[in-house]
């Protein structure tokens, strides 16, 4: 591959881009005027708002108006400090439409024993104050008649004291000075990591669909793929450049983001005076460096998906359009940054997206440590190249390139054509993502309720055949895709039946330390998931051995594989390559099993799956796996007592000697995988993975 073509599109594109002057203003220089503009004028309204309603004058209903104690009454009409009409409450009205309607502000219920009540000592009276929380002057309004309230306990109190001749600090015998030693930037990392992040999507948007779609639209795009390069090269160069504009983007925003609030305070008015953290907010230029290194790999996996999904589309207002469910999965993944409680663990690390928001917000707040941090680089960076590959892969392709008409990447009903003449047609990558996603929503809102205790294998039976395999094949048939294909309908050979058997069960052992150590990393309750998928078992199992086989062996085993390792996978790999469809196949698979504590241990499982219906070339090695890891689970709970006796077991956790054995076993199987060399079998569309 040349780096000297790949930088021969880029400045080609980048040429391009920048002599379209309203697209770089619109793109580049509009958003880094508006953060200020808009958080200026935002900062002002909000004061003056709030200023307008403390001195509107509210209008009070009391109900036993007469009756209130004059100490009370003089600090609701202290003109000074509040601005109550104070009125008496009207027989018959309904106070809920009056609060609604704004024509009372709020309703003071006291009873006309207020004043009896208030003298003795030994009780407390009980005032009632109802409001309408859903407008803003009625909580006003409340809040103005608690002060007074507040005030004249605070009379109350004094004479007591005095009648008995204490002082006020007899009643506040200790007080807590506190001192929060957090960053000043802290106070805002929660909103800044969303609109960083937000702003890092938002900056791929239009050179990805203008370098896409917009040139398929233009006619262009035949001429490009005339030039004497690669077509990986081409796909590199498009992206550097969709890269290049995405991260100016980024930078400029943080830049003018940083500016805009460390004079946060000079402009925030009577605002700062109310909250002193927002008086100085800074950060410094170290942690702003490295928000930005965080930053880079997650606008490279924006900037890659943005035109891989605009490369699918066939005219600008289609790419616009496919780029809605990116959107709108960016904007709830970056808003785990704003969720009370959350901690960047290991797992969240992981998770694209959500762990480069998380980080940021951390590292603002001053609380980031560095192992999180590298890892959220080096996981972000991983997904950016499978999304980079995704693009390359989709310029080696002819359908989405030259084409433009018949480029139906999203069109979810309509069977694709084939990939290149002669071979197979299967499912494509939005199609095989629909069906799995269709899949998981149907088991998360039907499962519980078919899964009842009590209908425990009648409902499982239904799950697995009404839920999963049923609408698989119907989708296949409606699509009229070929079946032996897209579900690798050939025999398997020797080798990866024995491979299957050997990390069927080695791996169901291995699991376990699997779950366990994503159960320390995440702090989530593994015993107490753990009991209850072995109570789960042991109800199945009272139904007897054969049965229980059925249920957790064998229809699973069929079900989910013809789905994951059939058409899943298969629409997958065809769209976006080998490795990133086991992957993908894999989380969906563990997902739909909607089961947190296992979601490390079952994503593994669906890999070793993949690998093996891939690498075989047929979905019989993935089914005998599955079948063996399920049903060596069902024989380990049948015989735990006896396990345990023999110490094979010590409170369901495997001993070191059998652990060694699962490990000798899933090391042999995985050699086997490795070692295979079978052909690939007549009427798959693709090679087998090959080592």
């Amino acid at each position: 591959m040349s780096a000297r073509a790949i930088l021969v599109v880029l400045r080609k594109e980048l040429l391009d881009i920048s002599r379209d002057r309203r697209a770089v203003f619109v793109m580049l220089v509009l958003p880094i005027l508006l953060y200020p503009l808009i958080i200026i004028g935002f900062t002002q309204l909000t004061v003056i708002q709030m200023r307008t309603m403390e001195q509107r004058t509210s209008v009070v209903w009391v109900r036993g108006l007469a009756s209130l104690p004059p100490g009370f009454l003089a600090h609701l009409k202290n003109g000074e400090k509040h601005r109550l009409s104070l009125e008496e409450e009207p027989p018959g009205k309904d106070e809920a439409a009056e609060l609604s309607s704004g024509n009372v502000r709020a309703i003071l219920v006291a009873p006309e024993s207020l004043s009896r009540d208030v003298a003795d000592v030994t009780t407390t009276a009980h005032v009632q104050v109802i409001y309408n929380g859903g407008v803003d002057a009625s909580s006003e309004a409340r809040r103005q008649i608690l002060g007074a309230l507040d005030e004249w306990r605070r009379d109350l109190v004094d004479a007591r004291l005095e009648a008995h001749g204490l002082a006020r600090p007899a009643l506040e015998p200790v007080s807590a000075q506190l001192r929060d030693v957090a960053p000043k930037g802290a106070i805002l990392g929660r909103m800044l990591a969303y609109i960083l992040v937000m702003a890092s999507l938002m900056g791929s948007f239009y050179p990805a669909i203008d370098l896409g779609a917009g040139e398929k639209e233009r006619g262009t795009l035949e001429t490009l793929l005339l030039a004497p390069v690669r077509r990986a090269e081409l796909a590199l160069g498009k992206f550097a450049a969709v890269f290049a504009i995405a991260l100016l983007n980024t930078v400029m925003n943080l830049a003018s983001l940083g500016l805009t609030f460390s004079h946060f305070g000079s402009f925030a008015g009577g605002a700062g005076a109310d909250v002193p953290e927002l008086a100085s907010v800074s950060v410094s230029l170290g942690v702003v460096l490295v928000v930005l290194a965080v930053l880079v790999p997650t606008v490279a996996i924006f900037a890659a998906l943005a035109l891989a999904i605009s490369t699918h589309a066939k005219s600008y207002k289609e790419g616009m359009s496919y780029m809605q469910p990116l959107v709108i999965t960016s904007v709830l993944l970056s808003l785990a940054s704003a969720l009370p409680g959350i901690e960047l663990s290991t797992g969240l690390c992981l998770v694209p997206v959500a762990g480069s928001a998380v980080l940021v917000r951390e590292l603002l707040g001053g609380t980031a440590h560095a192992g999180h941090a590298a890892l959220v680089v080096l996981s972000s960076a991983g997904y950016a190249a499978l999304a980079i590959n995704w693009v390359a892969r989709l310029y080696e392709t002819e359908e989405v390139l030259v084409r433009p008409a018949a480029a139906k990447g999203l069109d979810l009903l309509t069977r694709a054509s084939p990939t290149s003449p002669g071979a197979p047609i299967v499912p494509t990558l939005p199609q095989a993502l629909a069906l799995a996603v269709t899949v998981i929503v149907a088991f998360w809102f039907l499962g519980p309720k078919l899964q009842l205790p009590a209908h425990i294998v009648r409902g499982l039976v239904v799950t697995l055949v009404g839920l999963v395999a049923a609408p698989t094949l119907l989708y296949a048939k409606q699509l009229k895709v070929d079946l032996r294909a897209t579900f690798r309908l050939v025999p398997a050979p020797g080798w990866a039946l024995v491979a299957a058997v050997l990390l069927g069960i080695g791996g169901n052992v291995l699991a376990q330390d699997v779950e366990r150590l994503q159960a320390r990393f995440t702090g989530e309750r593994l015993a107490v998931e753990q009991a209850a998928y072995s109570k789960l078992l042991e109800g199945i199992l009272g139904e007897g051995l054969p049965v229980a086989l059925l249920v957790i062996a064998v229809l699973p085993a069929i079900c989910e594989e013809v789905l994951y390792r059939g058409f899943v996978l298969s629409g997958l790999r065809r769209d976006a390559g080998a490795v990133p469809a086991v992957l993908a196949s894999a989380f969906l698979f563990a997902v739909d099993h909607l089961d947190p504590a296992r979601l490390a241990s079952v994503t593994l499982l669906g890999v070793v799956l993949g690998a093996l219906a891939l690498r075989s070339g047929s979905i019989v090695p993935a089914m005998l796996c599955h079948f063996t890891n399920n049903a060596f689970a069902l024989i380990l709970a049948k015989g735990e007592a006896g396990l345990e006796a023999h110490h094979f077991f010590e409170g369901g956790v495997a001993s070191w000697p059998v652990r060694l054995v699962a490990l000798a076993l899933v090391a042999g199987g995985l050699a086997l995988l490795a070692r295979g060399r079978e052909a690939r079998p007549a009427g798959d569309g693709a090679a087998p993975i090959r080592s």
